[in-house]
């Protein structure tokens, strides 16, 4: 019984708390290739997302699981207010690419991309998220 009952508390540890950009509020994780940007507010509701393609700017919507999968979605299928998916929006069709990622305190890297869609070009193996803090007017971070 006690077995059990470790493995189940186990199987509800997010190993990933504390690590994932959403975790550092008030943070601009930008990306060179492609060109491409997420901020994080006060909350992870408060995410803001952009990559520009062929001069084109597209928003986007970030939505990391309690894993290390992080997935690039269409905004017009969340709710603003909570950020959660609104009933009746596919997932699958909603999203534009996702990716699995190794989290460090001040990069996130996204590998082993799924790009169905072709949304990114087929050369993108790997996109590399270099962490700045967003400083008020106020100067402070």
């Amino acid at each position: 019984m006690l077995l059990l009952l470790c493995f189940a508390t186990a199987c509800y540890i997010d190993v990933y708390e504390g690590k994932r950009p959403i975790d550092y509020p008030n943070t601009r994780w930008v990306s060179e290739s492609p060109d491409m940007y997420f901020e994080v507010g006060d909350s992870w509701v408060d995410t803001y997302s952009q990559i520009v393609i062929n001069d084109e700017v597209i928003e986007l919507i970030i939505n990391f699981d309690p894993g290390a999968l992080v997935f690039f979605d269409d905004p017009s299928g969340f709710d603003p207010n909570t950020g959660l998916i609104m009933p009746g929006v596919n997932s699958k069709e909603n999203n534009f690419f996702s990716g699995l990622c190794r989290f460090r305190p001040d990069r996130m890297v996204v590998y082993s991309i799924r790009n169905d869609k072709g949304f990114l070009d087929d050369s993108i193996k790997e996109i590399v998220f270099i962490r700045e803090d967003i400083v008020s007017e106020e100067g402070e971070p």
